[in-house]
């Protein structure tokens, strides 16, 4: 009977030693969880938050620039037509102010 308990005592020692190396190794665990969730925040916030400064701050340029572009394509279109009243008209404008280049 002897033997039992001091067997039994030594497998409750040694399942507690377990018992903390185990807790060990999850505190670890859950402390690398909670870094590699708090990286991929801050990562996030760094593509994020310049990205809608950088719409705030310029977003009067960028209208511009759309409405800019949109002209230049409203206008390659009016010309794309090589016979277009408008493009002769401004041909004939540039030959009447710059005589010397179509010589």
């Amino acid at each position: 009977m002897p033997e039992q308990e001091s067997a039994q005592n030594q497998t409750i020692t040694e399942l507690t030693t377990q018992v903390r190396e185990l807790s060990a190794q999850v505190k670890k665990l859950r402390r690398r969880l909670v870094y590699a969730s708090l990286y991929e925040w801050l990562k996030f916030f760094i593509i994020v938050v310049p990205s809608i400064y950088f719409l705030w701050r310029f977003w009067p340029q960028l209208e511009q620039m759309s409405k800019t572009w949109s002209m230049i394509q409203q206008n390659a279109a009016s010309m794309g037509n090589p016979s277009s009243p408008e493009q002769q008209q401004a041909l004939d404008k540039l030959k009447s102010q710059y005589p010397q280049l179509f010589k």
